[in-house]
């Protein structure tokens, strides 16, 4: 198999019970020797402004998002951005990248900010 292409959710989690962003997303990953590239397109409708926005803040706050298959697999994934529109690379996360003690009290902040702002006050349904 040289490549393999799903649907997939990018999602940035605060903590083990808060998820800031979902993300709807089409993953292709190839194969070339010992060598794979993964890459992503949001879909499969564009992403609003408000979620662009969102998404956007929250690469700017750190680029590390869970890639959670529909079947239940999952894996940290270092996103960048590219050159065209909506289209993302994906890395493995690598441990030693982790969030720093400021970042995590932000993430944090705003995590208690947007749940606020919810109509009713509303929560982020719980990882699982």
């Amino acid at each position: 198999m040289d490549s393999y292409q799903a649907t997939a959710a990018l999602e940035w989690w605060a903590n083990t019970s808060l998820c800031l962003g979902g993300y709807e997303v089409l993953v292709t990953v190839r194969v070339t020797g010992d060598d794979w590239a993964c890459e992503a397109v949001f879909g499969p409708e564009p992403l609003s402004d408000e979620d662009r926005e969102g998404f956007d803040f929250l690469m700017d706050l750190d680029p590390v998002f869970t890639l959670r298959f529909h079947e239940g697999s999952e894996i940290l994934v270092d996103v960048r951005r590219t050159g065209d529109a909506g289209r993302l690379v994906l890395t493995a996360f690598e441990a030693s990248e982790s969030l720093s003690s400021e970042a995590l009290a932000m993430a944090a902040e705003v995590g208690a900010a947007l749940r606020a702002a919810r109509p009713g006050g509303g929560s982020a349904a719980p990882r699982g």
